[in-house]
């Protein structure tokens, strides 16, 4: 289970690009093992965001899923993970990569908040519903 991979990465930002951030050793090979950590924390990030929403079924979903419909969210896992590789690879994050990492981390808060929703996919998580309204049992006389 995977919501981006190292083909999505590179089509985001460039073989190139990917391999300046996570060139640890500086051998000029992508270093695997901190690839799998950023995919990993990107998808830790994701489920633990969205399981409350939408239940068990974000635990099936993967880069591959095309139904329903989760495009939105493979981009933030991109995104989650290119930031999380380069932080991992001991490599100073610049401006685009931050950016795109923060607007990762908001569209997750939306979806979470039920501000935005993905296409088709229905709620089936539990969760609490807050209010600003004061709970009648608890009123003083």
């Amino acid at each position: 289970m995977a919501f981006t991979t190292q083909t999505r990465l590179e089509a985001k930002i460039t073989a190139a690009r990917l391999l300046r951030y996570g060139d640890r050793d500086r051998d000029n090979t992508l270093d695997a093992t901190t690839l799998l950590q950023a995919v990993a924390s990107a998808d830790a990030k994701i489920i633990a965001s969205l399981r409350p929403r939408y239940g068990a079924q974000v635990d099936d979903w993967t880069s591959a899923t095309t139904d329903p419909d989760i495009d939105l969210l493979l981009d933030v896992a991109d995104s989650l993970g290119l930031y999380y590789f380069a932080v991992g690879s001991g490599n100073a994050v610049n401006e685009p990569i931050t950016l795109m990492y923060n607007d990762a981390i908001e569209t997750l808060r939306m979806l979470r908040d039920y501000e935005i929703n993905l296409p088709g996919v229905l709620d089936t998580g539990t969760y609490d519903v807050y209010t600003d309204e004061t709970d009648s049992d608890f009123d003083e006389d």
